[in-house]
């Protein structure tokens, strides 16, 4: 790579090429030129690394609150894996994207808009003077020997009423995956969250959240997954469950895929013929289907008195009236009812069934499902829309408001980290990012992760380190006798009863 104005550099200690440019700038990491002016906002100007995400620096550009510079890994699937340029880290709106994996931003080949053609691809200089140590891949932290080998000691524990809990469900947090939401890499808000309630927060306040099907849309088995297409084949997100946003199984797709293959659109030619409980369409005089009809989001059978009272009973569809009749009825090409068999109980269940109505377990796939996308048209958008919907891929961050301070802006769920493996992304957490921690905030992070309350844990903090300096720095906190390493003899006395209460059951 490179270019005329410059050289590049390539060192066997990193795991990809970083680029040198002589550009004319006196401040920052990253320099980016050459992207196409936005109405709300440029991304030229110098940046600075902010912070790691996802293995990878993150850059913020200097003297603004975004935009960012950010690697997002393939966590969402592949075709989401890359570097990522947009005013908010993890938003949905982004800017520019660059697919390669590279250990810093790629200079040439970014993609504005982000999922612009080839053809279209924005080229974007970017340049730097970052220290080659800083793009290395991420270490493991590493853990002193104090910290990881606490030694024993007493497990205090203390009445579950008094412990510190969920702000939304009120259950103990120290045993239930604490989490807090993020934005741009700081905490939201100084509340923690046990994870369901984090995320459900997230469901239900989100402006992403799900999204009615559109009649220009289509479904596929992509990477693995029940996806959700644009016109043209483009990935706008998942196929999921309305009520619980989860998505399909492969089983459960199939079963979607050979419901709609039974809805089919009406055809010039076609004759309508009442009968006792249903209003039946034949095709050159054999039945084909019985006759739906497209109501609001649903759909219905049409009642033999209906056809009568439009006059269409003993009509034939003529090529003028196809497209008026289209849009309101669709054919349900019957016949005799399907049924799949589970593999765990052999039980037969219909089609419509999307578990086993003995023992619960999803269906199987017994064929590979089609690559390319079915357009869903009419009927098809009316038949998902009272199950299922689509949640957009680019769910990272959302918008969403504190339901406790209410303070707002677009954040991730983060589940704290575990004091006894990462002691500084636990300390930097619990601190806010901040270079020292007060005993109150120190004391509230620790009741997370023990079974002791706030007021109980601030005790034991003055009593046993009441005479270090205060507010207390990372490298003190962390130090051979310092509150970390009590804090980790604690939780190594928990794990250590737990694992004898497990072995007295067995």
């Amino acid at each position: 790579m490179g270019n005329a104005t410059g050289a590049f550099e390539d060192s066997a200690c990193c795991s990809g090429v970083v680029h040198w440019l002589r550009l004319p700038f006196t401040q920052g990491d990253l320099l980016v030129t050459g992207f196409p002016r936005r109405s709300n906002g440029s991304a030229n100007g110098a940046y600075a690394i902010r912070g790691e995400h996802h293995g990878r620096p993150v850059f913020q550009r200097i003297g603004s609150k975004g935009p960012f510079i950010y690697f997002w890994d393939d966590r969402d699937g592949e075709s989401w894996c890359g570097w990522w340029l947009g005013p908010i880290l993890g938003g949905a709106e982004v800017w520019g994207y660059h697919p390669k994996e590279d250990m810093m931003p790629p200079e040439y080949g970014w993609r504005s808009p982000w999922h612009g053609e080839d053809s279209k691809v924005i080229r974007m200089s970017v340049s730097g003077r970052v220290s080659l140590l800083e793009v290395r891949p991420k270490k493991k932290e590493v853990v002193p020997k104090w910290i990881a080998e606490p030694g024993f000691g007493e497990a205090l524990t203390e009445d579950a009423q008094l412990l510190q809990s969920c702000c939304i469900c009120l259950e103990p947090l120290w045993n239930a995956e604490p989490s807090v939401f993020l934005t741009n890499l700081q905490r939201l808000c100084p509340h923690y969250f046990c994870s369901q309630c984090a995320k459900r927060i997230v469901v239900e306040q989100t402006s992403l959240g799900l999204q009615p099907f559109k009649e220009d849309m289509q479904i596929a088995f992509l990477d693995g997954l029940a996806s959700v297409l644009d016109a043209k084949g483009g990935r706008l997100g998942d196929l999921v469950w309305t009520e619980t946003a989860r998505r399909l199984t492969d089983g459960e797709l199939y079963l979607v895929f050979s419901q709609l293959e039974l809805l089919v659109e009406l055809e010039v030619g076609m004759e309508f013929r009442r009968c006792q409980d249903q209003a039946l369409v034949l095709q050159k005089g054999v039945l084909f289907g019985c006759l739906l009809l497209l109501q609001g989001r649903s759909l219905r059978r049409v009642h033999p008195e209906e056809l009568s009272i439009e006059g269409l009973d003993h009509a034939v569809v003529q090529p003028g009236t196809l497209i008026p009749l289209r849009r309101r009825f669709v054919v349900y090409k019957g016949g005799e009812i399907q049924f799949w068999r589970c593999q765990r109980c052999s039980f037969e269940n219909s089609s419509s069934d999307f578990g086993c109505k003995l023992c619960g377990s999803p269906p199987s796939c017994p064929q590979d499902l089609p690559q390319e996308g079915r357009r869903l048209g009419l009927a098809g958008v009316a038949a998902l829309r009272s199950r299922f919907a689509m949640r957009p891929q680019l769910h990272w961050a959302v918008q969403l408001k504190c339901p406790l301070c209410r303070i707002a802006a677009v954040a991730l769920v983060v589940p704290v980290p575990l004091l006894d493996q990462a002691p500084k992304e636990w300390f930097d957490l619990v601190s806010q990012q901040k270079s020292t921690i007060s005993q109150s905030d120190l004391a509230q992070g620790l009741s997370v992760i023990l079974p002791l309350s706030v007021d109980r844990l601030g005790v034991e903090v003055q009593r046993r380190f009441g005479h270090l300096v205060w507010p207390l720095t990372f490298d003190d906190f962390l130090g051979e006798g310092g509150p970390a390493q009590w804090a980790c003899r604690q939780l190594h006395a928990l794990r250590s009863g737990r694992h004898a209460q497990v072995a007295e059951e067995v």
